[in-house]
């Protein structure tokens, strides 16, 4: 919905064609480049940053192929690397600016993409084990994450529970998609069943829906342990530059 109201506003300025329409989702895709530098320059230093951001816009077709075409999903990205950069700062400085910050972009977020509640536990265990935040600041925190999500409450109030309606018929939908697509084999013969990592991060079951399971687990996993080893390894530089 974020993007659809976008791409109105975009409409009524320059008029309706597909270069209108690809706008904002390219927008959305060239921002992942900045905020990737962002959060690699934050953790590693400025060489590291420039490093992330040339990775993210050199090779990746995600930015330049994925990012050009009139698709939704883009802003459920930049949603979620900015939130990762606010969580960078709030460990290293917690103040209510930046806890108010952090609690509506993640509460916005799931109004954004319902998916991105799935790193919302990552973003409360490196909360909990490194910034412990008072239990006022956590009011506050919280509060801001409500406000974020106004258009998501208003959304289901107006039309009563449409997310959970519509995420019971998508994930309904992904298992008889996945019945029937592990029950296929390829031309020699093996079943269908190496799922790309990046295809389960969304927690959508292509082929097997155990597979989809254990991938999204995985890479819940792999975020949690990356920003916890990125952060201790920034936490001993900042101690000794030696350690």
């Amino acid at each position: 919905a974020f993007e659809a109201y976008l791409v109105a506003v975009v409409f009524g300025l320059l008029g309706e064609s597909m270069t209108t329409l690809r706008l904002v989702p390219t927008a959305f895709a060239l921002a992942w480049i900045p905020l990737a530098g962002l959060i690699a320059a934050r953790l590693f230093g400025r060489s590291a940053g420039y490093l992330a951001a040339a990775l993210v816009a050199l090779p990746s077709p995600f930015a330049f192929q994925w990012g050009f075409t009139a698709w939704g999903g883009h802003s459920n990205v930049v949603m979620i690397l900015v939130a990762v950069y606010l969580l960078l700062l709030v460990l290293e400085r917690v103040d209510r600016v930046r806890l108010a910050a952090l609690g509506f972009v993640t509460g916005f977020s799931l109004w954004v993409n319902q998916l991105a509640v799935a790193y919302t536990p990552v973003y409360a265990y490196v909360l909990a084990r490194w910034a412990r935040p008072t239990r006022k600041q956590v009011r506050l925190l919280l509060l801001a994450g409500v406000v974020g999500l106004g258009p998501l409450i208003y959304g289901n109030v107006v039309h009563p529970l449409a997310t959970a309606r519509n995420l019971a018929y998508r994930v309904g939908s992904s298992w008889r998609l996945s019945s029937r697509l592990v029950k296929a084999r390829d031309e020699e013969g093996r079943f269908y069943r190496s799922v790309p990592l990046f295809q389960v991060l969304g927690a959508q079951p292509q082929r097997d829906g155990k597979w989809s399971v254990a991938g999204t687990a995985a890479a819940l996993v792999l975020v949690l342990g990356g920003l916890a080893g990125a952060w201790e390894s920034y936490r001993r530089r900042r101690e000794g530059p030696l350690a």
